[in-house]
C-alpha cells in the first residue's frame, strides 16, 4: 500500500458526516505553536512494505504545505508475537519495512526516536470484514451540480454481530495511490450484526471508469482520529473559522507529544466497471 505525503493527506480529508452514526462529544487537546513531530504510520493485513512518514510543523493545520521531512530518525515496528524490524529511510522522511507482515489479531508497537525524544504508539489490527459486492448508481441531478452522466458507488457487507466495529471506506479510480484523500467512516453502534448498504457519494465516476473500493476494518482509536480530524477541518472551513484559534488537534494514539496516527487496518477490496 502506498500512502500520500502526510500534510496533503490530512488537509484533504473529506468525510460524509451524515454517514457517521452515534455522534458523541470527544474532548481534544489544544494545538500549540511549538514545532511538533507529525506521523502517518500504517500497517495492514495486506503484503508490505509498510510506510511511516515523518515531518515537522509549527501548526497542525497551517496553510503552509511545505512541512520539512524528518531525517535520520530511528523507526521500529514490532508485534506482540515477537517480530520486530527497524525501518529504512527510503526517501527523506519516509521509512519502510522490508520483511514485517501485518497479521490480524496482533497488536503492533511503533517506536520513533528523533533528536533524543522517544515517541511510541500501540494499535490492534482487527480481523477483515468481507466486502460482499459493489454497485454503481447514477447521480440524481435535482439540486446537484454534477454532470448528469456521473455515478456514485454503493458497497455491501455484513457487519459482525456482538461487537462494536469501525470502518473506513474509500473509492478511487483504479491504480490510484491510496490512502485516498476522499473517504468515509462508519460505526456500527446502531447496526450491529446487520447487512450494511453503504453509499459512497464522493467521488463520482464516469461511465466506463474502473473503480476500486476498499473497506478498512479499523479499531476505535483510529476511528476517533479520523472523526476528530474531520470535525476540526469542518469547523476551520466554517464562517467562524477565523475566530476559532487556537485550533484543536485530532485525538492521537502516539505518545511523546507527536501528532498524527499509527493505523492498523484489515482490508477488503472490490473492483468494478462503472455503468
Amino acid at each position: 500500500m502506498k500512502i500520500s505525503k502526510f500534510p496533503n493527506l490530512i488537509l484533504a480529508i473529506l468525510v460524509s458526516i451524515n454517514l457517521i452514526s452515534c455522534e458523541q462529544v470527544i474532548s481534544i487537546d489544544l494545538n500549540t505553536a511549538s514545532p511538533r513531530l507529525t506521523v502517518t504510520a500504517i500497517v495492514t493485513d495486506q503484503p508490505g512494505p509498510y510506510s511511516v512518514v515523518l515531518s515537522r510543523t509549527e501548526s497542525y493545520f497551517s496553510s503552509n504545505d511545505l512541512f520539512p521531512a524528518v531525517r535520520n530518525a530511528i523507526v521500529t515496528i514490532s508485534d506482540d508475537a515477537g517480530n520486530s524490524e527497524i525501518l529504512s529511510e527510503t526517501t527523506p522522511g519516509t521509512y519502510k519495512t522490508s520483511s514485517l507482515q501485518g497479521t490480524s489479531g496482533r497488536t503492533y508497537h511503533l517506536k520513533i526516536i528523533d533528536e533524543n525524544q522517544t515517541y511510541e504508539a500501540y494499535s490492534y489490527l482487527p480481523y477483515p470484514v468481507k466486502l460482499d459486492s459493489v454497485s454503481s448508481q447514477k447521480v440524481t441531478t435535482t439540486g446537484r451540480k454534477e454532470n448528469s452522466n456521473s455515478y456514485y458507488l454503493k458497497c455491501f457487507f455484513n457487519d459482525p454481530a456482538g461487537s462494536i466495529d469501525y470502518y473506513r471506506v474509500e473509492s478511487t479510480v483504479a491504480n490510484t495511490d491510496t490512502l485516498a484523500s476522499v473517504y468515509q467512516i462508519y460505526s456500527d453502534q446502531v447496526t450491529d450484526g446487520q447487512k450494511i448498504v453503504f453509499p459512497l457519494q464522493r467521488p463520482t465516476f464516469n461511465p466506463g471508469d474502473i473503480a476500486d473500493v476498499e473497506l478498512y476494518h479499523i479499531n476505535s482509536v483510529n476511528y476517533d482520529y479520523f472523526k476528530t480530524a474531520n470535525n476540526i477541518l469542518r469547523n476551520k472551513k466554517g464562517p467562524m473559522a477565523a475566530a476559532s484559534a487556537p485550533q484543536a488537534n485530532p485525538l492521537t494514539n502516539i505518545s511523546g507529544g507527536a501528532m498524527g496516527y499509527f493505523g492498523t487496518f484489515a482490508v477488503s477490496k472490490k473492483r468494478l466497471i462503472v455503468k
